[in-house]
């Protein structure tokens, strides 16, 4: 029933986009506010379904470099789809209160989604760059970490042999990289022994 489902949800993040973009194209080609509206409501319902098949999580092993790029896709049809809907609202606006409210929402909009931009692709090279067949590492603690002052921290290893950390909080809005040193101890007990063989001919420090 899972399978059936997710089949489902990947058809529809392929499908929307397309429709999205369709009516997108014919809105700004007719002028037509109603195209516009349903290109924002399929990019809507794309960007909400493939949030879901990531586990409700922007950060994680999920949003890789192709994840990510459909993502993307789907976040560009959506705020493309949202400026055109207010702009052509906004021509229908006598009121100068109201304009100023549609300009506010799509600068506030535009903000919004270039933060979670900078994230997403943030968290895609932090999760293709790592020791090949290593995971990424979703690590809760009660204590903070000095470096990063959130509930959990994202760790992995690089490709030579390194620990790095992706913090969800770091830059506030936006996370934060970098490589802890030395080795932290409970993320070397949780590698298998034939894995830190091979880490340990690049970096020593593997126990």
């Amino acid at each position: 029933m899972n399978a059936v489902l997710n089949l489902v949800l990947t058809s529809i993040i392929y499908a929307l986009p397309l429709l999205s973009f369709i009516f997108l194209v014919l809105a700004i080609k007719k002028i037509n506010i109603n195209f516009s509206i349903t290109a924002l409501w399929c990019s809507l319902i794309a960007v909400i379904v493939n949030y879901q098949l990531a586990g409700d999580e922007i950060l994680g092993s999920f949003f890789n470099f192709y994840n990510a790029s459909l993502y993307s896709i789907n976040l560009i049809l959506f705020i493309a789809s949202i400026i055109y809907t207010l702009y052509l609202l906004k021509s229908h606006i006598q009121s100068k209160i109201l304009s100023r409210i549609a300009s506010l929402t799509a600068a506030i909009l535009v903000t919004a989604i270039a933060i979670l931009f900078i994230n997403l692709w943030l968290n895609a090279f932090f999760v293709e760059k790592r020791f090949i067949n290593t995971p990424i590492m979703q690590v809760a603690t009660q204590e903070k970490f000095s470096f990063c002052d959130y509930d959990y921290v994202f760790f992995k290893i690089t490709s030579d042999a390194k620990v790095a950390y992706l913090c969800p909080n770091g830059h506030g809005l936006i996370a934060s990289t970098g490589i802890v040193s030395p080795l932290p101890k409970f993320l070397q007990s949780q590698i298998p022994q034939s894995t830190k063989e091979k880490l340990k001919t690049q970096n020593k420090d593997w126990e």
